[in-house]
């Protein structure tokens, strides 16, 4: 009866050991994350319509899920490509609102088309180009 109080009680022991495992840590992700690029929204020129000696505004909300580091403003005369660059740089931020204008000077009985586009850049490198088109003629 001894013995099989022990054989029993080695092979309620033995199961257990058998039956536990090691604990592993979870493997972390190393999944290279996609850079999500920025979002360029413009708010002006609410018109695509002005006339010779018109003040048009240029303005948009930018936003990144890191941080920005650069936004260019390029605003281009699409007859004779004379162009306007601004560049608001070393931002360190995740949201910027840009707010200009320029005065569209042509000559009399003239009219063009300007092409304004917004670029901007994150930390991650990843870039995003936006948009607007208007076009200038006599009153």
């Amino acid at each position: 009866m001894k013995q099989l109080l022990n054989v029993t009680l080695i092979s309620i022991l033995l199961f257990n050991f058998a039956s536990c495992k090691k604990e592993t840590e979870p493997t972390p992700d190393t999944t290279p994350k996609t850079p999500t690029p920025p979002s360029i929204s413009f708010s002006q020129p609410a018109s695509s319509l002005y006339n010779i000696g018109d003040t048009i505004p240029v303005a948009a909300f930018v936003e990144d899920n890191e941080k920005l580091i650069s936004v260019w403003v390029l605003i281009t005369n699409t007859e004779n490509n004379d162009s306007l660059r601004i560049l608001y740089n070393n931002l360190s931020q995740k949201e910027f609102n840009f707010d200009t204008s320029f005065v569209a000077n042509l000559p009399h009985g003239s009219h063009t088309n300007f092409t304004i586009e917004a670029v901007a850049t994150d930390v991650d490198m990843s870039r995003d180009t936006a948009y607007k088109f208007v076009h200038v003629m006599n009153k």
